[in-house]
């Protein structure tokens, strides 16, 4: 259920596979040879037990070559647990209008495989895929099934949707819904036609969808849900009742046992404030709880008792709650459950409806959310994945539908701080150290992590001669564990660019590995591009602080020229000084957006701040001169160097 990979919506994720899944054809870029055309009829029917049937119909036209490989087979990953899955119809339709049906022992069902990191197990997890025959340009593979529930996923009601992305080349789908009028069923969508009939005690929803031009995924692309047609349905009487949806499964999970109230109470020994007794349980769950979800059963909704986590020593986000939850409750600490989504989703849900991927804890007492798998962050700084988006807060007695706070600037501080030699010959060495506060620290430490998986050489001279500077680098990083307020990751670093270029052009001003990217960069391009598509974003403050120290007899012909540029939205200074033989280099952009996601159209008066920002990244130049050695131009051009 609430996981970090989305478990709560695995089930209609699998359903709505014939929905969104498509062959890799489907991100051809604009201006090739369209590949395939497909349509999609679809019918669900919720029953008076409130369980569903769903029947999914497809026809997709091959249209080239390349798209024979990849729509020969079709995939979907169906829970047994809760759905049985039939294969109705599956064929090739020849041109001809010969039918060659699929033969049955060409399905294939086949155990889900667990997820590549190994955090993930969903065993009731069944991969059913569909072998067509005799395919070839022109031929249509025609395809039906149907799910069908055998026991309740949330007792109190059913959610349901579905989403239209553009980069499924699709002439249009038709999705009708049934239900009793006892359901209560409730119905949003955006972007589709939608027209209502009444039959007997039956309500009736039909959904179309119209065909819209091919888009293409781009990266840092918010949930779909958030820009692309879609629609809800739900039976949820109302917020309330989606809570106790949980409540009623999970609140007695929380029940501490002897050897919980032992741990708690020894945790927390000598503090006397809520705060401190609060920190120092979220640090030991957070540090001593492994995040492994093993789903067998309904346990993707249902936590596990929190003596077996401590035992266990492991669990999903639900279970790393519980366990918090037990050991609060020892030391008089309230906590609320709150529901909320990992996922890329900002967008508000307009009905009541159990959609949510992740469930963390709420302290009413302190007015502070809290998510206990986040073993690199600090007690009090929210999550940057999670902040701006809706929550759902509950504690049995009460329910919440509102939103967690967005992040302010000062909340995201990053700064890089360089110090650089210059030697006799023209190259350079430094260290650099990067350091981050806050609602950053998780940010910063997960880059960390991933340097110390792929190699602190390796990662970090890869990440200099991506900014294009030649030579080596490594990582020196701190516990990756640790709960200090600061993060630092430390790199040292040669060159082995000529910094002796002359007046005639210089270099760039080095940083060293950065191991983040600076902050507006993508944005920049984005505005620049004209993107339609909304996209990932974050507030901040960073700076970047260099030194640059010259040998006896080298001189800085003159210092790069101070900018500032500001708006509401951003603001960007650089001013450099040259002090004897040291260059001094301050930095600081200040990026004051709502946190979470960005349109390319709200936010495109703040082009003229980041074009200066990049601008200055590129053009600001070392001019160095050495006595006795000849001018000369700088070795090749240098590519933008704005992230």
């Amino acid at each position: 259920m609430f996981d970090r990979a989305g478990t709560l919506r695995l089930v209609f994720i699998a359903a709505l596979s014939f929905l969104i899944r498509l062959p890799a054809t489907a991100q051809t870029p604009p201006g090739s040879d369209i590949p395939y055309s497909r349509s999609d009829k679809q019918e669900i029917v919720i029953g008076r037990d409130g369980l569903i049937t769903a029947t999914f119909s497809n026809r997709v036209k091959i249209l080239t070559a390349a798209a024979v490989q990849s729509t020969g087979t079709s995939r979907d990953t169906i829970n047994t647990h809760f759905f049985d899955y039939e294969v109705l119809s599956a064929a090739t339709i020849k041109p001809d209008g010969r039918r060659v049906p699929v033969d049955p022992a060409k399905i294939i069902a086949e155990k889900a495989p667990a997820a590549p990191e190994a955090l993930h197990f969903h065993v009731d997890n069944k991969v059913h895929t569909i072998i067509y025959p005799e395919v070839a340009v022109g031929d249509e593979l025609e395809t039906q099934v149907r799910m069908k529930q055998k026991q309740e996923m949330l007792p109190g009601g059913v959610s349901w949707g579905g989403v239209f992305p553009r980069f499924i080349r699709r002439s249009g789908a038709e999705i009708t819904i049934r239900a009793p009028k006892s359901a209560g069923l409730k119905l949003a969508q955006k972007g589709l036609e939608h027209r209502t009939e009444e039959k007997n005690d039956e309500v009736i929803h039909v959904l179309t969808y119209r065909e819209r031009p091919f888009a293409p995924v781009q990266n840092d692309a918010l949930d779909l849900y958030d820009y692309e047609p879609h629609f809800y349905i739900s039976t949820f009487k109302d917020w309330n009742s989606v809570a106790q949806s949980f409540w009623v499964r999970g609140a007695d999970k929380s029940d501490p046992t002897p050897e919980i109230e032992a741990l708690a109470r020894k945790i927390t020994e000598g503090k006397t404030d809520e705060r401190a007794k609060a920190e120092a349980i979220f640090n030991w769950v957070s540090t001593n709880i492994r995040y492994v979800n093993i789903v067998l059963g309904a346990g993707g909704w249902v936590p596990r008792e929190a003596g077996s986590i401590l035992a266990n020593r492991y669990g999903d986000c639900k279970d790393h709650v519980t366990l918090m939850r037990a050991m609060l409750r020892v030391v008089g600490v309230k906590a609320d459950y709150a529901l909320v989504n990992a996922a890329l989703r900002y967008s508000d849900y307009p009905i009541a409806m159990s959609w949510f991927d992740h469930i963390i804890l709420y302290l009413p007492g302190l007015d502070l959310y809290v998510d206990p798998t986040v073993t690199t962050g600090q007690f009090g700084a929210v999550d940057p994945r999670l902040a701006n988006k809706p929550v759902l807060r509950f504690n049995g007695e009460a329910a919440s539908y509102t939103r967690i706070p967005a992040l302010k600037p000062e909340q995201l501080p990053v700064s890089l701080s360089a110090e650089i030699k210059v030697a006799a010959d023209g190259t350079a060495s430094g260290s650099v150290t990067t350091a981050a506060r806050g609602s950053a620290l998780p940010l910063l430490r997960a880059r960390a992590r991933a340097a110390a998986n792929g190699g602190l050489e390796a990662t970090a001279t890869k990440a200099m001669n991506d900014q294009n500077w030649r030579g080596q680098a490594r990582y020196i990083l701190e516990d990756l564990e640790s709960k200090a307020e600061t993060a630092n990751i430390r790199a040292s670093f040669t060159l082995k660019h000529d910094f002796f270029q002359g007046e005639t052009r210089g270099l760039r001003i080095p940083t060293g590995p950065r191991i983040t990217a600076r902050p507006g960069g993508l944005t920049f391009r984005a505005i620049r591009d004209g993107r339609e598509t909304p996209f990932t974003c974050l507030p901040t403050v960073y700076s970047e602080h260099v030194d640059i120290h010259l040998p006896d007899g080298a001189t800085f012909a003159k210092p790069p020229t101070n900018v500032a540029a500001s708006d509401e939205r951003a603001s960007y200074k650089a001013e450099y000084a040259i002090e004897g033989n040291v260059l001094k280099v301050r930095r600081e952009f200040v990026w004051k957006l709502e946190s979470g996601l960005c349109e390319a159209k709200a936010i495109a008066s703040t082009r003229r701040v980041l074009a200066t920002m990049v601008r200055d990244y590129n053009s600001a130049r070392l001019l160095i001169t050495m006595a006795g050695r000849p001018v000369k131009s700088s070795d090749g051009d240098e590519p933008d160097d704005a992230n």
